[in-house]
């Protein structure tokens, strides 16, 4: 597993799990699939994360749905979210098309709220005991 450090406050530790879910019907066409690539990246200021959808897609009748978590969700294409405490936390992005056909693609994340912390270094006395 790599792990990414943003310049901004806070450390997400991303792994990358795709799956894709389709309706089941009678017979199936090439356009029981949704034409797209499903991605999202994050980033991190304390607990305080920003989505950026980085899906490409042919067809602009995509909704998406997004899990935190948390138990928190939004329908938001780009949106942001403050988690209560640090921590681990699947993140999941589904995209729907207007058939009801499903991609999801999830990711976990590690925040880790950042507090500056002062180094004091004591030099002491060395001898022998």
């Amino acid at each position: 597993m790599s792990k990414v450090l943003y310049l901004s406050k806070g450390f997400i530790n991303i792994a990358v799990i795709i799956c894709c879910v389709m309706n089941t019907g009678l017979a199936s066409s090439p356009t029981d699939t949704i034409p797209a690539i499903i991605n999202f990246d994050a980033s991190s200021e304390g607990l305080s994360v920003s989505f950026a959808n980085k899906s490409k897609q042919q067809s602009s009748k995509l909704t998406y749905r997004w899990q935190f978590g948390d138990g928190a969700s939004s329908t938001l294409q780009n949106p942001s979210h403050i988690y209560a405490v640090e921590g681990k936390y699947r993140v999941s992005l589904m995209a729907i098309d207007e058939q009801g056909n499903t991609e999801v693609v999830s990711k976990s994340i590690t925040l880790i709220e950042s507090t500056l912390q002062e180094l004091v270094i004591v030099q002491g006395a060395h001898g022998k005991n």
